[in-house]
């Protein structure tokens, strides 16, 4: 049975600068605030009073926008490869319904449903 194409809509995200470029990326009407930005392998983040001040503004105004104009389509067929560190991760991972283990870190999943892939997400990590 064919998975209808599921629409979600996301109005309002807060984090990392860089996952907040993604968002507006798929979509220009999402309302973003970046509280850090990733360097290397360090982090820059913002005062957390002026976060959260900041996120509040964020949230108005995104509630007082078009939500309509907020939809994201998703694909009807999701492929995930996971790596990590540590290999016993990946073995453990492996035992989740439809997980493929590849090579020593890495492994496999692939589904229709957006769901299962949230719940492999959840089972992994």
């Amino acid at each position: 049975m064919q998975q209808p194409l599921l629409r979600y809509r996301l109005f309002f995200l807060s984090g990392d600068e860089g996952i907040c470029e993604e968002a507006k990326e798929l979509n220009g009407n999402i309302q973003t605030v970046a509280v850090n930005k990733g360097i290397g392998n360090s982090v820059i983040s913002i005062h957390p009073d002026l976060a959260v001040e900041k996120t509040n503004e964020g949230i108005k105004l995104a509630l007082t926008s078009d939500l309509e104009q907020c939809k994201i389509d998703l694909p009807k067929h999701f492929k995930m490869e996971l790596s990590f560190k540590k290999h016993w991760k990946a073995y453990k991972a492996s035992f989740y319904p439809g997980m493929q283990k590849l090579p020593s870190t890495n492994i496999l999943f692939e589904s229709d449903d957006y769901f299962d892939v949230l719940r492999m997400l959840m089972f992994s990590t």
